[in-house]
């Protein structure tokens, strides 16, 4: 059965420079910091063993692909699935419709055909989900969504799934220090008993800088802390010319830098871990090595 699926550029937020004091407007006139369907962009993975992961989609013109970091899906000591089945949820690209979208994936079948590709040296990790066509007389940016073997749709809303395309990506030797960027995923670590008003089935975004690279590793750092949960996600960074901020993908969220504090005495030590508030994420250039 095929849906529909619209994949088009991150919005661009157009900036207004007011001289003198600008006129009292209502509420209904503010404009959110990132297009509303943004919103829709990240993924939460749920495998059958409870554990969970960040992810989004991307179309390339011929597929779309569930990308995420590969220690989601993989163990990293003997690089074999974690588990055999998950289930992906997304919202819609309208943030008043209540439907969302439900997938659930036989990795075991995908796997068997091919269609997940794990990059061999570095965190990331895509798995083929749909096949694309263009109907006669579709929309523009529009595209009929047909499930590979192994997929499963069992809820989907209205809009359909929203995807970032090709044009809307950054690579490595592309992204600028000091710029702006935003973590969108679902930190389900956060949560606690004690705390149920933080649902985990609701992304959560956060902001933060590009605060260095690794040339020689290939590597971002972003001045933005990460959890458990947020693995796989993505980041966008905020690319500004003139008086338009253009909003593109960067990097998959692959791991928070810790800090480790050593104390203790002439007869013992300790040591601490805990979060920097520095994360490490994966370019798109190795995304990309997957899906072209």
């Amino acid at each position: 059965m095929p849906f529909l699926m619209r994949s088009r550029a991150l919005s661009p937020l157009v900036l207004t420079i007011l001289i003198g004091l600008p006129p009292l407007s209502s509420v209904a006139d503010a404009q959110r910091a990132i297009p509303d369907d943004n919103l829709a962009y990240p993924v939460l993975i749920t495998l059958r063993n409870g554990s969970t992961g960040s992810g989004f989609y991307l179309n390339n013109g011929k597929a779309i692909y569930l990308v995420t970091a590969k220690h989601v899906l993989f163990n990293e000591a003997n690089h074999q699935l974690i588990d055999l089945g998950l289930d992906l949820l997304s919202y819609s690209k309208d943030p008043t419709e209540s439907a969302h979208n439900l997938i659930t994936l036989d990795l075991s079948v995908l796997q068997g055909a091919g269609n997940i590709i794990q990059h061999p040296l570095e965190d990331a990790v895509v798995v083929k989900v749909f096949t694309t066509t263009i109907p006669a007389g579709a929309p523009t940016g529009s595209f009929s969504l047909s499930p590979v073997p192994g997929v499963t749709v069992k809820g989907m809303s209205k809009a359909g799934l929203l995807g970032v395309g090709l044009a809307t990506i950054k690579t490595f030797e592309q992204v600028l220090i000091g710029n702006d960027v935003m973590v969108f995923g679902y930190p389900t670590s956060l949560r606690l008993q004690q705390l149920p008003k933080l649902d985990i089935h609701r992304p959560l975004l956060r902001k933060g800088i590009v605060a260095g690279m690794n040339p020689d590793q290939h590597s971002i750092i972003i001045d933005c802390p990460s959890y458990f949960g947020n693995s796989g996600g993505p980041v966008v960074e905020f690319d500004r010319d003139g008086f338009q901020t253009h909003l593109n993908v960067i990097g998959v969220i692959s791991q928070y830098v810790p800090f480790v504090d050593t104390g203790g005495s002439k007869t013992f030590s300790m040591q601490v871990v805990s979060n920097s508030g520095y994360s490490i994420i994966t370019p798109m250039n190795f995304v990309l090595e997957l899906v072209k």
